[in-house]
């Protein structure tokens, strides 16, 4: 038998193992929207259009969300050098096309498409907050 010494010393190492994690969390997700934060900057300020290039409303809103689909799928793979996100676009819909190395198709796709199908559910959320109709693919 252990004592009651001994049992509170290892759920007290439980519990720092448990903030070590969430501390670990916190990071990357602070890591994550500072990097989304800058994607956004670079967007949103290009300076290499002239008037007649500047975006729609809709086709920027487009954009913003395959800039976050991008992230999300670079953190999600080993080769993130690999990933490209292209964005097509038609007069009503929206279509994000991402190509990955065939290495790293299995972990966008997960277990029974669930994966995929939550980043379809965050693009299909993300263009209802727009009023946008957009679609993603994976491509390999």
């Amino acid at each position: 038998m252990t004592t009651t010494d001994e049992r509170i010393e290892r759920h007290l190492d439980k519990l720092d193992r448990h903030v070590d994690r969430q501390d670990r969390f916190d990071q990357l997700r602070l890591q994550a929207s500072r990097e989304f934060d800058e994607v956004l900057f670079a967007l949103f300020n290009r300076h290499d259009r002239t008037n007649k290039e500047a975006l729609r409303p809709d086709q920027l809103a487009a954009e913003t969300i395959r800039a976050s689909i991008e992230l999300w799928v670079r953190s999600l793979v080993s080769k993130p050098d690999a990933i490209d996100v292209a964005l097509v676009s038609t007069s009503d819909t929206h279509l994000i096309e991402i190509t990955c190395h065939p290495d790293d198709a299995p972990k966008l796709v997960g277990k029974g498409g669930r994966v995929i199908e939550a980043l379809k559910a965050l693009a299909g959320a993300l263009a209802g907050k727009h009023s946008v109709r957009c679609r993603v693919e994976l491509l390999v």
